[in-house]
């Protein structure tokens, strides 16, 4: 029985047991400008857009006409029979787009200052606008 022991003294028992200091830190919680809904969840009606002053407009998810993103830092949505434009600008967007394209969409939010120019690799929601579209021809 000593020679199992003295074998686990020498072979790795340091490494199996390290102090709580040595403890590697828990990875930290990644909060997006977007809630979605679980893959299991019942799509929602509606979708919100939050704004960084309190507003919210809320959108019928059967009313968007079109999803327009042309790279990573600019969605824009044609909504309703006005064809109303819905633009949102940040960074890393493409998540955001794939659950608006399936329905999973809960709401977005603007990012505060902090958030905006915060760690670059995350994705943030820097303006949203919501416009009249122009008519065409």
């Amino acid at each position: 029985m000593s020679k199992i022991a003295s074998t686990f003294d020498h072979h790795g028992r340091d490494h199996l047991f390290r102090p709580a200091s040595e403890a590697p830190e828990p990875a930290r919680k990644v909060e997006l400008p977007w809630v979605s809904i679980h893959a299991a969840g019942r799509p929602p009606l509606m979708f919100d857009l939050a704004f960084r002053d309190g507003a919210i407009v809320s959108f019928s998810y059967n009313d968007i006409r079109m999803i327009d993103y042309r790279d990573a830092g600019k969605l824009q949505l044609v909504v309703g029979m006005d064809r109303t434009r819905v633009s949102i600008e940040g960074r890393h967007l493409a998540e955001l787009r794939a659950h608006l394209s399936r329905g999973m969409l809960l709401s977005v939010r603007e990012s505060d200052d902090d958030t905006i120019y915060g760690d670059e690799d995350l994705p943030a929601v820097e303006r949203i606008v919501v416009e009249p579209s122009p008519v065409g021809p």
